[in-house]
């Protein structure tokens, strides 16, 4: 794999295709010295210029030079100039894959990223292939990109008959991105290069939790963002309503049950349950029936499982509750969502506004 520098740190070269706008997070520029990045079994650190006569003879080995665009020709000079050139490139990270214990030269993985996505590229030498090297690289990388730099994708490319690469993407958790495979110029012939995608929450976990007094504060600031996606309430000044909701959440505990949803320990997600009592009858003494209320996920989480996590929580808890019916009020765009979940159009449900 190759990035689009004059050596090709990486080895394949990534399409020039723009990144997704940023959503205005945390974005750290300028390459990385020294990421100190170690699993205990491989450790990636900066390329140096003393790794130049290494990488120029490690690249004319017969598969890379098959499966990258790394150049033949290329001279331990043409090395240095580009290790030295890389340093001033501030959206640009080339690593060196070493052995943890001995430091032993082993391969080669390299970040671009713009926009909040990067492009990955890496490879073995000879000797070093077939020991899951290339896995431990990739995760790492992956993992410092999105925890350090605040990447939100990682895309890479590999060779179509490259097996053992499209393996390594696979095990370091890359899923396959055919919208995104392209024939390409390199080399002088057409190459069928495999697109595979890693996305920060690919793989997450999300755990909710039924909120309590304490998440008052985080629940105001999920119900807070809800201005910029068109429910109104402009110019709110935003922490005179952090108070406001925070006060009236606890007075409301017992009526207004309130579930989170968190992946990492951030919370991402809510889900409320209001419970009404009912007039008892003779038959039933103690009558009660809830009403979903809002139901939010962060914009770059939606369609992923966690508002469906979210519902499950607030219907087992009107099961545990013994609630005759629970009510939701949808938009229309999530009627779907509803119907998946059981819940059916009622038959006699009226509906009065004061004119």
């Amino acid at each position: 794999m190759v990035d689009p520098a004059a050596i090709c740190f990486g080895g394949q070269t990534p399409p020039h295709t723009p990144g997704k706008p940023s959503r205005g997070g945390v974005r750290h520029s300028g390459s990385v010295d020294n990421p100190a990045l170690t699993d205990d079994v491989i450790r990636l650190r900066a390329l140096k210029p003393t790794d130049a006569d290494w990488y120029a003879v490690a690249i004319r080995d017969e598969l890379i030079q098959r499966f990258t665009s790394e150049a033949p020709d290329i001279t331990s000079d043409d090395v240095r100039k580009a290790i030295l050139n890389l340093r001033g490139q501030g959206n640009a990270t080339g690593l060196l894959i070493c052995d943890a214990v001995s430091g032993e030269r082993l391969g080669n993985i390299a970040l671009h990223h713009e926009n909040g996505v990067g492009d990955v590229s890496y490879w073995l030498a000879a000797t070093a292939r077939g020991k899951g090297a290339a896995t431990r690289a990739l995760r790492l990388l992956s993992r410092w990109a999105f925890d350090r730099l605040g990447l939100d994708e990682l895309r890479l490319w590999t060779h179509a008959d490259n097996s053992a690469s499209r393996r390594v993407a696979e095990r370091a958790g890359f899923h396959r991105d055919p919208q995104r495979d392209q024939e390409r110029q390199i080399k002088g012939g057409t190459w069928a290069t495999i697109a595979y995608c890693l996305t920060r929450m690919s793989g997450m976990q999300v755990r909710v939790r039924k909120a309590t007094a304490a998440d008052a504060v985080a629940l105001a600031r999920l119900r807070g963002p809800w201005p910029t996606d068109g429910h109104g309430y402009a110019g709110a000044d935003h922490a005179t309503f952090v108070e406001l909701f925070s006060a009236w959440f606890v007075e409301h505990l017992l009526t207004h049950l309130a579930f989170l949803a968190e992946v990492n320990d951030h919370v991402v997600g809510m889900a409320w349950l209001m419970v009404a009592d009912r007039v008892p009858s003779p038959t039933r003494r103690r009558r009660r029936t809830g009403d979903v209320q809002p139901v939010y996920v962060v914009p770059e989480l939606r369609d992923r499982g966690v508002g469906a996590a979210l519902l499950d929580a607030v219907l087992g808890e009107a099961r545990r509750l013994d609630l005759e019916h629970v009510t939701v009020h949808s938009s229309d765009r999530a009627v779907p969502f509803y119907q998946r979940k059981r819940f059916q159009h009622g038959q006699r449900w009226l509906q009065w506004r004061p004119e």
